[in-house]
């Protein structure tokens, strides 16, 4: 369908009331499309705050320092360790051969999944990584082995454990 218009009507046309009167549903569509009422917001108690306490972070020192390989972690501190673990943790999710990378104030490195995930003797389902630290005399590396380990309240992370 096509109509034509002068150009000085057009000029003078209210575009936006245009638009909202042939944007407004049909009776029916009047019905059924209605907004929501609005909600008050209230607090189920008197002092608002979070329900739950914050939860404490799944790689504390003493954690980073067990899933830093004995022959990388005298070299490093405490910062490094921690990047190295949460590092380590992402290494054992990707796929075989996969270098993630870590990198402190003082050191950095990569740390690559050696081999595929492996269910061990003891039944855990473990994974061998390689992890290396980038010195002035050339690259250090060690091997560690971490299993997936449930830390209660759905939490899982991977641990050290022994290997195969």
């Amino acid at each position: 369908m096509a109509g034509c218009e002068q150009w000085d009507t057009l000029k003078q046309t209210d575009w936006t009331w245009q638009w909202d009167h042939y944007n407004q549903p049909a009776p029916l569509g009047t019905l059924l499309d209605r907004r929501p009422p609005p909600v008050a917001v209230r607090s189920s108690s008197p002092y608002p705050g979070p329900l739950n306490p914050p939860a404490p972070p799944l790689l504390t020192a003493e954690i980073a320092d067990q899933l830093v390989a004995e022959p990388l972690r005298a070299a490093l501190s405490a910062e490094a360790r921690a990047s190295l673990a949460q590092a380590s943790e992402l290494a054992a999710a990707v796929a075989t051969g996969v270098a993630i990378d870590w990198k402190a104030a003082d050191k950095s490195g990569v740390v690559v999944a050696a081999r595929d995930v492996y269910l061990s003797h003891r039944g855990h389902v473990c994974r061998d990584l390689q992890q290396q630290l980038q010195t002035p005399d050339g690259p250090r590396a060690a091997q560690v082995t971490l299993c997936h380990t449930d830390l209660g309240g759905g939490r899982l992370l991977w641990m050290p454990g022994s290997p195969d």
